[in-house]
């Protein structure tokens, strides 16, 4: 496949992350996977990007003037460790509907 096709394939997978993160902001699968390609990627490889992405406030690539809050930034330092990861888990798992209720309210 050539380098071009690779870099566009990749170019759209990331602005699918992005905009699923823009519509369901609990959606941590899309956190990792977003700091996973910025940290280990060798040709796009970005510490502040990853840093911005999961304790700061990242500024979308694809999606010019849309913003959102990292994965454990939340409004005050001092609660660094009290992050709603759980409760958006259990939330998850209980709901049977989950798709069907996120595509009806999006």
């Amino acid at each position: 496949m050539p380098e071009e096709e690779v870099a566009t394939l990749i170019a759209y997978c990331l602005a699918g992350l992005e905009q699923c993160i823009l519509r369901f902001a609990e959606h941590h699968k899309s956190f990792y996977r977003l700091s996973h390609f910025f940290f280990n990627n060798k040709k796009a490889k970005d510490i502040v990007k990853c840093k911005e992405l999961l304790l700061g406030t990242y500024t979308c690539q694809f999606y010019p003037g849309q913003t959102f809050q990292g994965l454990f930034a939340e409004k005050r330092s001092t609660n660094f460790f009290n992050v709603s990861i759980s409760y958006n888990c259990i939330c998850m798992i209980y709901n049977t509907l989950n798709m069907k209720y996120h595509i009806l309210y999006t």
